[in-house]
């Protein structure tokens, strides 16, 4: 009989430790950590489930939160197939995207909180801009493909730079993503300006809601946009990125935004 009991009672904790009811938050920073923020265990374990990470991991998490995103209540992190991470505090709510488990960006809309942006770097945008409108406007071109202009301000959508791709060999090869439902063409211009730091760069731009790769590049003045089907995975990997079927190809003056489609 006691044998029945407590093999009942070791499958009673197994069933409970399944269902998520014990969590496991003593890491070398709990103790501290649970005594400065009276949300901290409530915090790290929505993290925990929503981010898939470890105990560690999530730690690290909730540090960034609160220490460079002012989060200054209990967080419920919610997740979105190919999409960043919702974290909802009090009445607000950011977006965050994690690379390797690791806090890559955090977002409040269309201002960035992490990394911060240095005063420096939004001066230099400053700058730029107000260069930019003294400049002596081309004429736009009258051809029968030229098909609008590439316009819109990158800054006014959510999207998230990550830099390097995988297996890349050539060392030029960038990408972003984004969910928002945008004609990518007229967001390239921007996004040249905005992300590119040398004319030797390739970049990829996927969006999750058009299920679609861009890839953007320069040469002798001119974009080379071409829009391909998405394809799994291709972001994490150099060998599979561009692979899906060509949808569609531009060409984006630089001089004046002019986008001359071509396929």
């Amino acid at each position: 009989m006691k044998r029945i009991l407590l093999l009942l009672s070791v499958l009673l904790c197994l069933s409970l430790c399944s269902c998520g009811v014990f969590v496991d938050t003593n890491t070398p920073k709990s103790a501290e950590l649970s005594k400065e923020y009276d949300f901290y265990e409530n915090s790290v374990a929505s993290i925990r489930g929503a981010c898939n990470v470890s105990p560690e991991e999530a730690d690290e998490i909730f540090i960034i939160l609160v220490n460079n995103c002012g989060v200054d209540k209990e967080i419920s992190v919610s997740s979105t197939v190919n999409a960043p991470y919702s974290v909802k505090y009090g009445f607000k709510t950011l977006s965050m995207v994690l690379d390797n488990k690791v806090v890559s960006a955090v977002s409040d809309g269309d201002k960035q909180l992490y990394p911060a942006v240095s005063d420096s770097t939004e001066s230099v945008k400053t700058e730029t801009a107000a260069e930019s409108d003294t400049e002596t406007s081309v004429p736009h071109r009258t051809n029968s493909d030229i098909v609008g202009v590439s316009d819109k301000d990158i800054s006014n959508i959510d999207i998230y730079y990550y830099g390097n791709v995988k297996n890349d060999v050539t060392g030029n090869w960038r990408y972003s993503m984004t969910a928002d439902n945008i004609d990518i063409e007229n967001y390239a211009l921007s996004y040249y300006k905005t992300y590119f730091k040398s004319d030797t760069e390739i970049h990829g731009v996927v969006n999750f809601t058009r299920k679609t790769t861009s890839s953007i590049r320069v040469n002798g003045g001119i974009l080379f946009l071409d829009i391909y089907d998405y394809v799994d995975g291709e972001e994490k990997d150099a060998k599979l990125m561009f692979s899906g079927t060509l949808l569609k190809s531009y060409m984006i003056y630089t001089d004046n935004g002019d986008i001359q489609q071509i396929q």
